[in-house]
């Protein structure tokens, strides 16, 4: 049996979205103003990198389904 390898088009947002919420818990250390920002951004972060993977996996499964469609 050969492995089944993640592609880089689900990594890369899984990358994102658990750094994202390293830095968005490392801003509450940072406090004040700057911290804030930090944890803005870094929750944009995690919500884009979500969203991203959703969108990926919704297009790859439809792709999935048409593929079979067309071959039977």
């Amino acid at each position: 049996m050969a492995e089944r390898t993640l592609p880089i088009k689900y990594v890369v947002p899984l990358i994102i979205g658990i750094l994202s919420f390293i830095v968005f818990i490392v801003s509450f250390f940072i406090g004040e103003w700057t911290g804030m920002g930090v944890g803005a951004i870094s929750f944009t972060a995690f919500i884009s990198s979500l969203i991203s993977l959703i969108i990926v996996s919704v297009v790859e499964a439809l792709k999935g389904k048409g593929n079979k469609n067309i071959h039977q």
